[in-house]
């Protein structure tokens, strides 16, 4: 029984190793798990929760600026201990990992979003089929809970961990900013455990797709559809929008469109097109916007600071080589380790490093134009720390 284990050291050291080889995890992350088993700080929480005598606190809502588009994401969290022990919950809940269909590839101990990637990309003729690409909108947070109840009922025969769910989905409040909110939350986005039960609330969908004759992928709330011939993908598209309506969940109509054989269609920040995987455009203007505003940052801090051009530009180079090619920072993987190793083409690399090399010499000069060429030279970028895209990438792959 998983509420069982919870208390059990053997599996908070287990639950340690596994984390701590794992590229995607912060070391920030590592040692605070790590010093957390080490004081024994789970002991008296996690005793109490496999006894069911513990209530959990009140969940705090944030929200999370979705980059500069001006949205907002609700996420949820507990408290530190909390949050510990139900992100050992959830390491346990990969025991329950047999309940889902192979096509979907969220949140499970042996897939990833390149394994989604890779899978469908080696498909026959994948490159010849019509498509169909849509987002579930606010999916964590919609979830009806009284529908996942009810069938998280039928699956889960551990009564104390299907109690506990119970406790937690039917909670309907929270405080922000020290206020006391009611609000439906649904499997609380954030919280350690919403990513089993969003993989588990339209298990339904995945499994009725992965036994019909189409390609069809989710992971969490994107997904994906592929079928022979545009009258044929449009009968598994309705059929995809009844399920959506049965859970009562909505589209994210920005983010939905059908796509004909020859078009290039994008998935997970990825874009495929004649069996070449590079970067969606989407991500590529995300980190072109991200430089952007990096430059102009650093530009206003070396003016007021009367700092130097080469202590700026080794400034910006140190936080772009950790981001393309550090270990696992503020739980994202650097370029090296999430891009890298799916794409098929150096393409989209090569933009980002001109663009880079363009707003590095206008937080030099404050200008662009072609005199920044002989202001800020190539060699003044390189001794400041610059490293390529390309370069590293080909380096990487030709090993």
């Amino acid at each position: 029984m998983i509420l069982e284990d919870i208390a059990s050291k053997e599996k908070w050291d287990e639950f340690l190793a596994y984390k701590m080889e794992k590229d995607f995890v912060p070391q920030k992350e590592k040692k605070e798990l790590e010093e957390f088993i080490q004081k024994k700080e789970y002991v008296d929480i996690c005793a109490q929760i496999a006894n069911e005598t513990y209530s959990f606190s009140i969940p705090q809502k944030h929200l999370i600026s979705k980059g500069h588009s001006g949205k907002k994401r609700t996420v949820y969290t507990f408290s530190k201990n909390e949050m510990m022990a139900l992100k050992l919950l959830s390491y346990l809940l990969y025991d329950y990992d047999y309940l889902f269909a192979p096509n979907l590839y969220s949140f499970r101990k042996n897939s990833s979003v390149k394994t989604a990637i890779r899978n469908i990309s080696n498909i026959k003729n994948i490159s010849k089929m019509h498509g169909y690409k849509v987002d579930i909108s606010n999916y964590f947070n919609s979830i009806d809970t009284s529908i996942l109840i009810a069938h998280l009922q039928y699956d889960i025969t551990d009564q104390k961990l299907l109690n506990l769910f119970v406790s937690l989905l039917q909670s309907n409040v929270a405080t922000y900013h020290g206020e006391l909110l009611t609000e439906q939350k649904g499997v609380m986005a954030g919280t350690p455990i919403s990513a089993f039960l969003a993989n588990y609330y339209i298990k339904e969908m995945d499994e009725y797709f992965w036994n019909q004759p189409v390609v069809y992928a989710r992971y969490a709330d994107d997904i994906i559809l592929f079928c022979h011939n545009e009258e044929e993908l449009k009968k598994h598209q309705q059929m995809l929008m009844q399920f959506l309506e049965k859970y009562h969940l909505k589209v994210n109509h920005e983010k939905e469109y059908f796509f004909a054989p020859t078009d290039e269609w994008e998935f997970l920040g990825f874009s495929f097109h004649e069996k070449t995987i590079d970067l969606s455009k989407n991500s590529l203007r995300k980190i072109k916007g991200k430089i952007r505003r990096s430059a102009r940052g650093i530009r206003r801090w070396m003016l007021k600071k009367n700092s130097t051009p080469e202590i700026a530009l080794k400034a910006m180079n140190r936080k772009y080589n950790r981001k393309f090619f550090g270990k696992a920072e503020k739980e994202e993987l650097s370029w090296k380790y999430w891009f890298f190793p799916t794409i098929t083409t150096a393409e989209s690399l090569k933009i980002i490093d001109q663009y880079l090399q363009e707003q590095e010499r206008y937080l030099v000069t404050g200008k662009h134009n072609k005199k920044n060429y002989e202001k800020v030279p190539y060699d003044m970028l390189k001794k400041c720390g610059y490293r390529s895209l390309v370069n590293e990438y080909y380096a990487q792959n030709s090993k």
